[in-house]
């Protein structure tokens, strides 16, 4: 399983059993008994909690798993990322349990996005959860899709022409820039960029700024779609009121 599938299941509780039904009479703590097992790591246990034909259905990213080989292996890898599971709030109705809880695992707090929050809906029948539907709060699915974006961190990143409104900013392999206008076939301001940290410093060829005019600027963005620069420091007036702002990629 590679990390990227991991992340995506690590917030979502998916089990199934494969053994015979525990003593826990009550849909409420046939769920506690899932959660206990969970923070003890044991996958024995959480396999004989759940139905052997059980579904678990994930609608953020469109995913079911059925029967126990599927998420027999779910829990494993789970487990082995030391899931744990920390309810906040537990409704009964009927035979259906909603849990809403805290989780972390090991590539979402190497993301630094733990704790998430999921609402997890169990069906138990039989003293067996035989269905469950998992879902992130809107905040957390933001959140985790966000860390899960690639961020531009190096020039290379930052290749190819960015658009926004009547200017072209073009990077070039070799560390270069070059600024004109849409509708301009010659260039306002040439020069060269490079990071020191998370800065992205610019220092312009003589004409648009002075050569001991260089401008350090803090960037967002993910390469290939969008980016924003924002000044910290630039004696360059001009070169600030162009490069400041939201850029849309155009081309390679």
């Amino acid at each position: 399983m590679n990390k990227f599938f991991l992340v995506l299941t690590v917030v979502l509780i998916a089990v199934v059993g494969c053994a015979s039904p525990p003593a826990h009479s009550k849909p409420e703590a046939v769920v506690n008994a899932a959660i206990d097992a969970w923070n003890a790591g044991d996958v024995d246990t959480l396999k004989s909690l759940f139905a052997d034909d059980a579904v678990a259905y994930f609608p953020d990213w469109g995913d079911t798993e059925t029967g126990a080989e599927e998420i027999g292996a779910w829990i494993e890898g789970l487990a082995a990322a030391n899931f744990v599971i920390e309810p906040e709030s537990i409704e009964v109705e009927g035979d259906t349990v909603t849990v809403v809880a805290k989780v972390w695992a090991d590539p979402t707090r190497e993301l630094g996005v733990t704790p998430l929050v999921t609402m997890d809906v169990y069906t138990v029948q039989d003293s067996q959860i035989t269905s469950q539907i998992s879902t992130l709060t809107e905040e957390s699915a933001a959140k985790l899709m966000a860390a899960m974006l690639p961020t531009i961190t190096a020039v290379e990143d930052l290749v190819g022409v960015w658009e926004s409104g009547r200017w072209l900013l073009e990077f070039t392999e070799d560390g270069g820039y070059r600024v004109k206008g849409t509708r301009m076939s010659t260039s306002m301001a040439a020069g060269e960029i490079w990071f020191e940290g998370s800065q992205l410093h610019f220092k312009d060829r003589p004409g648009f700024c002075e050569q001991d005019e260089i401008g350090r600027y803090e960037l967002e963005g993910v390469p290939g779609d969008h980016l924003t620069l924002a000044v910290i420091a630039d004696p360059c007036g001009a070169r600030d009121a162009t490069l400041t702002g939201q850029w849309t990629w155009v081309s390679d």
